[in-house]
């Protein structure tokens, strides 16, 4: 497996661009086996499983000139470097529009779309990559996106969803090291599983900012309303709850401050949207060294890509009564809430057979 050096707290930074040269390189050296005859129209489709994911493949020696890509309209917040090392299929990364028609592959965001590359000058063995990390009814309802005319335009997706050709699961790394900066290795999923429990002071967080904007985000809304009606006690910040303060997400700080909850809801704005699991479960749950209460994915779902037995799902409860019953248990049983942290102690053995590794946990998932 390829791995990348990236940074866990910036982690819609260096990653995706590692993908996308890691896949562009293996593209094109497939084309050059000629297992490709023509460039290869798909739609932008978040539903179905097109189950063609391009792989890393021993095609990457084969390759005797440096790929590069365009990135035709920067997310926000994002940094880009100009190059990337073997490991990342030794691209070279530019934003100058005026090299698309010499450039590998085209990354095009998906909110900023009024103006695209021509596709009368795109080249056969040329990728032009629809970015996306949103679900499909928020890129839909909120964004009042028409995807329908784009169909036939892009030829690759780069999304959430296991089955695109750019898989960007939000799971990403285990450590953070960016280059040029002095960082020493920082191991988020410690595995002193003792030390994670002294930590604990409170029961429940949540940290919420999209309030009504989807129906998962209303619908969740609704859910943990009814939650504290059946007696669970939670404590409630974002910007959702203005009154209250809380750690900006792109401090250090913030897992602090979540490390001292023995439990977080990480309860999504969409729900049964496959392989939609987010920052909620694995920022603010997992690395922050707490259970996650998982809703929005299904239990399949999440039952693939998840450690096993580190979280619990609001659906395996027959009403929420049950559920807050069950928390209260594991509240004042130690021994019942620290099974969920097993799967933490061989967990250094992991991390260092799977250095950099975005599929860590991912079992049979794609």
């Amino acid at each position: 497996m390829l791995h990348c050096k990236l940074g866990i707290f910036k982690p819609r930074t260096l990653l995706w661009i590692c993908l996308v040269g890691v896949t562009v390189s293996v593209y094109i050296a497939i084309q050059q086996d000629q297992l490709f005859s023509s460039i290869r129209k798909t739609h932008i489709d978040f539903r179905g499983d097109r189950g063609n994911t391009l792989k890393p493949s021993l095609h990457l020696h084969r390759l005797n000139r440096t790929r590069q890509i365009l990135i035709w309209n920067m997310p926000n917040n994002i940094y880009a470097p100009t190059t990337l090392d073997e490991k990342c299929g030794s691209c070279t990364i530019t934003r100058n529009r005026k090299l698309a028609p010499e450039s590998d592959a085209i990354v095009i965001h998906y909110r900023k779309i009024d103006s695209l590359p021509d596709p009368k000058t795109r080249r056969m063995n040329q990728l032009y990559v629809w970015l996306c990390r949103e679900s499909a009814w928020t890129t839909k309802y909120k964004y009042k996106l028409d995807l329908k005319k784009y169909d036939g335009y892009f030829n690759s997706t780069m999304t959430f969803k296991l089955s695109s050709e750019f898989s960007q699961p939000y799971i990403e790394v285990l450590h953070r090291k960016l280059p040029n900066l002095d960082f020493d290795f920082v191991q988020l999923l410690q595995n002193n599983v003792a030390e994670i429990i002294s930590q604990k002071r409170y029961l429940v967080a949540w940290v919420v900012s999209n309030c009504v904007d989807t129906y998962g985000a209303r619908r969740r809304f609704s859910l943990v309303h009814d939650l504290i009606q059946a007696g669970l006690h939670v404590q409630r910040f974002g910007r959702c709850f203005p009154e209250t303060n809380f750690p900006s997400s792109t401090d250090d700080a913030s897992f602090i401050f979540l490390s001292k909850y023995k439990f977080y809801l990480a309860f999504e704005n969409a729900f049964h949207c496959k392989d939609y699991i987010t920052e909620k479960f694995w920022r603010s749950g997992l690395y922050s060294g707490v259970v996650p209460i998982v809703w929005g994915p299904s239990k399949e779902n999440i039952g693939r890509i998840a450690p096993k037995h580190s979280y619990i799902h609001v659906e395996d409860f027959p009403t929420l009564k049950a559920l807050v019953t069950y928390l209260n248990y594991l509240n004042k049983n130690d021994t019942a809430y620290a099974e969920y942290f097993d799967w933490r102690k061989d967990l250094k053995n992991k991390i260092q057979e799977n250095r950099y590794s975005t599929s860590l946990f991912a079992r049979d998932a794609v």
